[in-house]
């Protein structure tokens, strides 16, 4: 039955964009995938969950939240957002003791796999593969090749990737990439990590690691570092998402992957790493020579943690020195980890990181800190660091709690910029989830807004989110857009859309001419720099690369997400968000039982319709 199924989904030819008809396919199929990845780029805007049509009835998750079971049937998802983030409200921008500071830690409800699915996947990875062993399934097309000319015998299925024609090999669990990833996200090997390891010894075709909610807790970061010190340069890319290494297991493995020169892309989201990883992470971010990108998403370090590790980074490539290295890094994720806002007198988390982005040696091109108690004071002192930066391209400040004066100050920033392509201070559908605060931008942004789009001839993408201006403020802002040269991506929607009728119809209509007008302009711009390309293709292709670095991200690309999304949009199957009593004993079960059930979320599990 698994074969025939992989067969009939993927023995079709791969989508040709030339064809209009493939075209829509293809964006949608990316937009699904997009809204299960959320957590790994930083970014989870409105304008892809609407048009997916995956506003949840409860509040949505840091991967995806889908609508929930019963309830809200033909309701408008855009309203039912505005209705949310109102009741929510604006931030006072005060911390109390009943303040959350950051998320909990805790990777996706899973099960573990048995270890019969997993060992031919093992048997296969000992043997030193090489690129003829894609030859023998595909042809110089990359079609797969009729089932009597392929080899007889075999435990897997040959596929590939819709989007980049990518081939691969799919065994029952697990999946091999002729672009060299070895992917294993929610195959949930658990104990069996050493296992997985050893069979990885002898193999030098794989060099894209992913285990994404894996749950392999400290025994598995220990089996990770034994294979580190005997091939230290064995993997470009580690991607460890949810898997339940704690601050003790973390510190063996960066003492084993510090000897890397190879290592680009460490990616850690949800696993507890916690606040006395500030040492670890300090050698991570100043040995590694090769360290393009780190995630750390929701680690639960908090503001003491990470103004340790920036204030000694800082001083380690400084400007000062006197020979000033570089840093390595490019793009850095610190959602939900529990930055808090400036203090006055007092240096934090957030100054230190503004003085990191501030120093010729930064070389940082896309930084994600959506979901972080920043506020107004957070946002003027990262902004003092970026009128001096040069480097960053992409900049994630959704849901940080700030107002008209801090968004401001951050435009007015970037105004200058010479390099900044794509920003986002929207909403995180992450929000009331991680029991966060919106952004609440009022109408005195316009000026901001408007000199930074006519000033900027790098910025490309520039999302609002929902703010509470009236209509009439957004038309001046689109007005702007509607004459820009260079933008391909613009949101900003009204959350007083009960007060349109009282705008007057002049107002409206010019709205509606405006979004017109906004839309021609941005495939234009889309077309000069892709001749040819309508805007629909160009969303559900290259739009994808303002958002995040097009290397690194394809390197952690993994078929079980992007097909679980798909199948969740169709109704086929659940994505549960939070651990229940009926899957507590596989979270305790974790190998060292570093996650623990009484530190879960206690909300209830979104169900898809």
């Amino acid at each position: 039955m698994h074969s025939h199924v992989l067969r009939r989904s993927f023995a079709k030819p791969p989508l040709n964009l030339s064809k209009s008809k493939d075209r829509p396919i293809l964006s949608r199929l990316h937009k699904m995938a997009t809204a299960v990845e959320l957590d790994l780029t930083g970014l989870d805007t409105s304008r892809i969950m609407d048009r997916l049509e995956l506003f949840p009835s409860h509040a949505v998750g840091p991967t995806c939240g889908m609508r929930s079971q019963g309830g809200d049937k033909g309701v408008n998802p855009s309203a039912k957002w505005v209705q949310k983030i109102k009741g929510w409200g604006q931030w006072d921008q005060k911390i109390t003791p009943s303040t959350v500071l950051q998320p909990a830690s805790l990777p996706m409800p899973v099960e573990v796999a048995p270890y019969e699915e997993l060992e031919p996947f093992f048997t296969h990875l000992m043997k030193d593969m090489s690129a003829d062993e894609f030859d023998a399934h595909f042809d110089e097309s990359k079609h797969i090749k009729e089932e009597v000319d392929r080899p007889v015998g075999k435990n897997f299925e040959p596929g590939y990737e819709p989007y980049y024609k990518t081939e691969f090999l799919e065994f029952k669990r697990g999946v091999v990439y002729s672009d060299r990833r070895m992917d294993l996200c929610k195959m949930v090997v658990g104990p069996s990590i050493s296992q997985l390891m050893e069979s990885l010894e002898s193999n030098t075709f794989i060099e894209h690691f992913l285990l994404g909610n894996n749950i392999i807790g400290p025994d598995g970061a220990h089996a990770i570092a034994n294979f580190l010190e005997k091939r230290p340069d064995a993997m470009r890319t580690w991607y460890l998402a949810g898997n339940c290494i704690d601050t003790e297991s973390f510190s063996i493995l960066v003492d084993a992957m510090s000897k890397s020169k190879v290592v680009e892309n460490l990616w850690l989201k949800r696993n507890p790493l916690g606040p006395g990883s500030h040492e670890s992470l300090f050698k991570l971010l100043s040995q590694l020579p090769r360290l393009r990108t780190l995630d750390l998403d929701q680690t639960a370090l908090g503001d003491d943690c990470l103004s340790k590790v920036f204030e000694k980074l800082s001083d380690h490539y400084s400007d000062f020195l006197p020979i000033a290295t570089p840093s390595p890094l490019h793009s850095l994720y610190m959602n939900g980890v529990g930055i808090l806002p400036a203090k006055d007198g007092e240096m934090s988390a957030i100054n230190y990181i503004s003085k990191f982005i501030s120093q010729q040696t930064c070389q940082l091109t896309s930084l994600y800190m959506s979901n972080n108690l920043l506020g107004d004071s957070g946002l003027k002192v990262l902004a003092e660091g970026l009128k001096k930066n040069t480097s960053v391209e992409r900049l994630s400040l959704q849901s940080v709690g700030a107002s008209t004066a801090g968004v401001a100050a951050l435009f007015d920033a970037l105004a200058g910029h010479p390099s900044i392509r794509m920003i986002d201070v929207g909403q995180s559908y992450a929000t009331m989830d991680l029991k966060m605060q919106f952004n609440w931008i009022e109408e005195d942004i316009v000026e901001s807004a408007v000199n930074l789009i006519k000033s900027s001839e790098s910025l490309r993408y520039i999302d609002l989110g929902y703010a509470y201006m009236s209509q009439a403020s957004l038309n001046i802002v689109s007005q702007a857009v509607s004459k820009s040269r260079y933008l391909q991506f613009y949101n900003a929607r009204s959350l007083k859309n009960d007060e349109k009728a009282r705008e007057g119809k002049a107002v409206n209509l010019e709205a509606n001419k405006l979004k017109g007008l906004v839309k021609d302009r941005l495939t234009a711009n889309v077309r000069v720099e892709w001749p040819g390309m309508d805007y629909e293709e160009w969303v559900g292709t290259e739009k994808r690369w303002l958002v995040n670095d097009q290397e690194d991200v394809r390197a952690i690309d993994s078929v079980y997400r992007n097909r679980d999304a798909g199948m969740a949009r169709r109704g086929q199957m659940i994505l549960k968000k939070w651990w229940t009593e009926d899957n507590k004993d596989v979270l305790q079960k974790a190998s060292g039982r570093t996650c623990e059930w009484k530190n879960r979320p206690k909300e209830a599990e979104a169900v898809v319709e």
